[in-house]
């Protein structure tokens, strides 16, 4: 009897196993599956610079729309994925700041709240910025 009872449990411990890693794993392949259908980059790839616009509109203003996973923090001096970063250049302003521009142009940095990119003093230890007027 105990035997059996034994074999049981196993049995049981595998179909929960089994049951679960499937489960995890048609979560993986249906997130792969959407973003392929929607011809977006998704994953660790999705952050990277393009060459040009992905989607140029004639006219200015309008209600952007922002479709992403859930952001590390939206407070500047807490957050360290570059979508979120990208999120934040709407609604902050910085001394200085990366080029707002696609590919390897938007790595340069350049003045933003600043007159220039700032003089460092004291061996590099003190750096000095004249604000904008």
């Amino acid at each position: 009897m105990e035997g059996r009872l034994r074999m049981q449990r196993r049995r049981t411990n595998r179909c929960v196993v089994v049951g679960l890693s499937l489960l995890l794993l048609t979560g993986c392949t249906e997130a792969v599956t959407q973003a392929r259908s929607t011809g977006l980059p998704s994953g660790a790839g999705a952050d990277r610079g393009v060459t040009t616009e992905r989607s140029p509109s004639p006219h200015a203003g309008g209600t952007l729309r922002i479709v992403a996973g859930q952001p590390d923090s939206m407070d500047p001096a807490r957050s360290y994925l570059p979508w979120v970063w990208n999120i934040m250049r709407l609604y902050t302003r910085t001394l200085v700041t990366y080029a707002a521009a696609p590919g390897d142009a938007g790595s340069e940095v350049v003045a933003d709240l600043a007159t220039g990119l700032g003089v460092p003093t004291d061996g590099g230890r003190t750096w000095t910025y004249t604000l904008k007027p």
